[in-house]
């Protein structure tokens, strides 16, 4: 009897939603650095759009703005 007791106590907490189990997008770009650059997502609901920026001169100020070396030629 105290086995059937666990079991369904068991099943019972399996079956309960819990809190913060889906992920939620994030509110800022994620970049990952290249060997010419960066690739970057940035999250809108279901959906993202992909960009990059390409050159080993660019630096990253913050998630939104990202610092050009000038290349004179």
């Amino acid at each position: 009897m105290k086995r059937l007791v666990q079991l369904l106590l068991l099943g019972a907490l399996m079956l309960l939603p819990v809190k913060g189990v889906q992920a939620e997008t994030p509110k800022d770009p994620i970049y990952v650095k290249t060997s010419n650059g960066w690739n970057a997502a940035y999250a809108h609901g279901n959906e993202y759009a992909e960009f990059r920026v390409i050159g080993n001169g660019a630096k990253l100020q913050d998630a939104y703005h990202v610092l050009l070396q000038r290349v004179l030629e």
